[in-house]
């Protein structure tokens, strides 16, 4: 049977953590797991897109994206995540993504906060 969700996620402890307004870091692992998640959906059969190119023909076509981040709990704020209508272009699936994460992080204060023991989930 095919997976009713797919998703990919990193946690970042210790060398690994970075401040939540390094926006290049954040960028590039976000990037990275919507790529994991998108060769995991292909392997499936379920993407129905062509690199650059509409429904080619898949049975299911995923519909939402959901981003989330866990921030440091040692500071206090805690999880959140933002969802949207997953694009219509395989090339813009990262875009989103991405969006959606810089709005969380836009979202969730002031404070630099350090994705220390934190985790993002695309």
């Amino acid at each position: 049977t095919k997976s009713k969700s797919i998703g990919s996620s990193k946690s970042f402890r210790g060398p690994r953590s970075f401040s939540k307004r390094d926006e290049k870091t954040l960028e590039r692992w976000v990037r990275e797991l919507c790529e994991e998640v998108v060769e995991r959906v292909e392997a499936e059969g379920n993407f129905g897109f062509g690199a650059g190119s509409q429904k080619t023909g898949g049975d299911r076509l995923p519909r939402k994206m959901v981003v989330v981040i866990h921030f440091d709990k040692k500071k206090g704020s805690g999880v959140s995540s933002k969802g949207a209508k997953v694009p219509g272009r395989l090339e813009k699936y990262g875009d989103t993504a991405f969006q959606l994460a810089k709005d969380i992080v836009k979202e969730s204060g002031d404070g630099d906060h350090c994705l220390d023991g934190s985790k993002i989930v695309c």
